[in-house]
């Protein structure tokens, strides 16, 4: 059972730093350019590890938009994403999601330690 504990620790960690990074790289919702109750939206689910961390797939949004696009009104998202990092790319990350752990190098727990001392340093870059 102690495996799992920390298991979630790590994802719970790596979470919390890669919102933060992802807000302290946007600095405004995507979608309408709000500053108030920024969030970190992943475009394909959270339970996808292949890309709950992945940069192309986290992008702010304020609460409002967020909520909308869970709602289903996801034109203006999807279009902030294939315009930032070109055409194809909502495809790719719906293949990346399909991705299991082992797959994409995250099933073992250092590799959620390196993953997160990688996001760290970006973090930390941002902030100088």
């Amino acid at each position: 059972m102690k495996r799992k504990t920390k298991r979630k620790g790590l994802v719970k960690k790596l979470d919390d730093l890669h919102s933060k990074y992802v807000k302290a790289r946007d600095k405004k919702c995507v979608t309408c350019g709000s500053t108030s109750y920024l969030q970190n939206s992943h475009r394909i689910s959270r339970r996808h590890y292949a890309t709950r961390w992945c940069d192309i797939n986290c992008n702010t949004q304020c609460a409002k938009c967020h909520l909308s696009w869970h709602g289903g009104f996801v034109s203006a998202y999807n279009s902030y994403i294939e315009t930032k990092h070109g055409e194809g790319t909502l495809e790719e990350l719906e293949r990346r999601g399909r991705l299991t752990a082992s797959e994409c190098n995250l099933k073992k727990d250092y590799q959620l330690e390196e993953l997160y001392e990688e996001i760290k340093g970006r973090y930390e870059t941002l902030q100088k």
